[in-house]
């Protein structure tokens, strides 16, 4: 009669099974917060990569509206340079066409030196 109780079976059992589903429930709890933790320092991350993709392209864009506000400058200086270079030619231009004309005038109206000649002489 060596037999044991069957309710002392039942008993250990009971034991056994409940300190098996604890182990499973803790470790699940264990998990679901170690996957918690990964998926925060993810987002982290995420929002640190994205904030400095954010911050580059605030970069390039204000070097591109630099670099547009210098071309325009340029632009303008470039147009002022041929502008004042256009007027000086022009200038020539009457300067050689009323000297030649002073030299073609000249034995007609008895003066045989141009205008250009007479300031340089005054001088």
């Amino acid at each position: 009669m060596n037999q044991k109780h069957p309710r002392k079976n039942l008993l250990f059992a009971v034991m056994v099974f409940s300190s098996g589903v604890l182990v499973v429930l803790i470790e699940f709890t264990r998990k679901y917060f170690v996957d918690q933790r990964k998926s925060e320092k993810a987002k982290a991350e995420k929002q640190k990569a994205k904030g400095a993709l954010e911050h580059r392209f605030v970069t390039i864009e204000t070097e591109l509206k630099r670099i547009h506000e210098t071309q325009r400058r340029h632009e303008e200086l470039l147009k002022f340079i041929v502008h004042a270079r256009m007027a000086d030619e022009r200038r020539k231009t009457r300067e050689e066409s009323r000297s030649y004309w002073s030299w073609l005038a000249a034995p007609v109206f008895g003066d045989s030196i141009s205008p250009q000649q007479k300031g340089d002489q005054q001088q």
